[in-house]
């Protein structure tokens, strides 16, 4: 199937994590088509995980809005689409809207997954290529499985993010005026994920802090832009004994994955900025709550992810949903994710790959400590 496609369509109409799960499903298109012009559409205020990408031509970038707005904006896609004139779209979401611009886009092939009893049933007539999606595989695999659906078998191979090197010129620049040299080796923390009830407790990110800070690091505390996670990231470095970087919020997409890059080690939620801490290959602490683990870990060796229960992210989410809170990663012991900060920052000495081996500590069986 791989002749006769000069033109694909690659559609992922999600979150920013989200967008760059599907970079290495991007590069396994355009290995099997390397002569072919392949585009990306995806949401504004995700596009830096694609932008600099050699594996894409162009990046479309669809501005929701509302009412009117939101319909001028619709029918300009469309007829940016109609211009791309794909042979083959690949739609790399769940959502009715992708199904329907893969129709509308004029693309012959078009490859999506089964709704299965959710959205639109009659997606299942927009589409040449119905891949059923397994649960219980990584997302970066599942995106893998529409690249397979068209007779190609591809590698699972890294995330792709491109750092530009304004971004590293910004980075480095602000980190000097605040008094951190080339050589000072600096952990990111980043406690906040746009769903709150993600997040572990104030306190223990804050006794992690300190733990960073008494072993020589320059720990910096970034967040996405919204004024809850800013709060909140303040709040643990108000709660802190010693001294830690604020730049909650204040701080480009590019410019994080720049921090990160530069970072010894990464220690967070389940967030876009785990995602590109694993793209950039540095070791990351993840704590997971309602999320599955299977499903979001960070992608690749060498990674530590730490969970108290391995139910809750099938039967309790929608409790989370509503209390905003995580009880059972609410139980995570500061001392466990000392533990684990440890064991990466002694597999990371003097440099970023952290290793040979993926890495899952369950913790579930372990009850809390007296």
């Amino acid at each position: 199937m791989t002749s006769g496609i000069e033109r694909i369509l690659v559609i992922k109409l999600k979150h920013v994590g989200d967008v760059l799960l599907a970079t290495p499903a991007i590069h396994a298109l355009r290995k099997a088509f390397p002569k072919s012009r392949i585009c990306a559409l995806v949401y504004a205020g995700t596009d830096d995980m694609l932008t600099g990408n050699s594996d894409l031509e162009e990046v479309l970038v669809f501005e929701k809005g509302t009412g009117v707005g939101r319909i001028r904006n619709e029918g300009r896609l469309v007829g940016q689409l109609r211009r791309i004139r794909p042979d083959l779209a690949v739609q790399m979401g769940n959502g009715d809207r992708e199904a329907i611009l893969g129709v509308l886009s004029g693309a012959g092939i078009r490859v999506g997954y089964d709704p299965g009893r959710s959205g639109f049933l009659g997606r299942r007539l927009l589409l040449t290529h119905i891949v059923l999606q397994d649960w219980e595989k990584h997302v970066v695999e599942s995106n893998l499985d529409l690249v397979r659906a068209l007779g190609v078998e591809p590698d699972a191979g890294d995330l792709r993010l491109f750092v530009d090197p304004q971004a590293e010129a910004a980075v480095n620049t602000l980190l000097r005026e605040i008094g951190v040299e080339g050589d000072d080796e600096v952990v990111t923390i980043h406690p906040t994920a746009k769903w709150m009830f993600k997040c572990w407790t104030d306190e223990g990110f804050a006794q992690v802090a300190d733990y960073l800070s008494e072993q020589g690091m320059t720990v910096c505390f970034t967040s996405g832009p919204a004024e809850r996670e800013v709060q909140k990231a303040q709040r643990i470095i108000g709660r802190a004994r010693r001294p830690a970087i604020d730049l909650a919020g204040r701080l480009t997409l590019k410019q994080v994955a720049a921090l990160i890059a530069r970072s010894r080690l990464f220690v967070g939620v389940d967030s876009a900025p785990m995602h590109v801490a694993a793209a950039v290959k540095t070791p990351v602490v993840a704590l997971f709550g309602p999320s599955r683990e299977q499903n979001w870990r960070p992608w690749g060796d060498g990674h530590l992810v730490l969970k108290r229960d391995p139910f809750c992210s099938q039967l309790r989410r929608k409790r989370c949903e509503v209390t905003k809170r995580c009880e059972c990663l609410e139980t995570l012991r500061v001392e466990e994710v000392i533990a684990a900060v440890e064991e990466q920052l002694a597999k990371s000495r003097g440099h970023h790959n952290p290793g040979s081996r993926s890495m899952t500590a369950d913790l579930s069986s372990r009850g809390p400590k007296s």
